[in-house]
């Protein structure tokens, strides 16, 4: 969407018009917005349920940052 953005705003108009986007990229720009912030929430609330299980403040961020790199792992494993 921003590429057609950046396109579209370079194109010449008649004064009266200008171009809007709508439907799907309208919709799809708006669930993106939605997506980030259920991700951001769901960190935050994976790190406090950790925090409160092992009455630490450290250890939840050990365990969060070594998902990532089990998932690898288990990639390598199944392939």
């Amino acid at each position: 969407m921003n590429k057609v953005k950046a396109i579209a705003g370079g194109v010449r108009m008649a004064p009266g018009y200008r171009i809007v986007f709508t439907g799907e990229g309208e919709d799809m720009i708006e669930s993106f917005g939605y997506m980030a912030e259920a991700l951001l929430l769901a960190v935050i609330f994976v790190y406090l349920i950790l925090a409160a299980q092992f009455e630490s403040f450290i250890e939840p961020f050990a365990i969060m940052l070594s998902l990532p790199l089990s998932i690898v792992g288990m990639a390598g494993c199944c392939c």
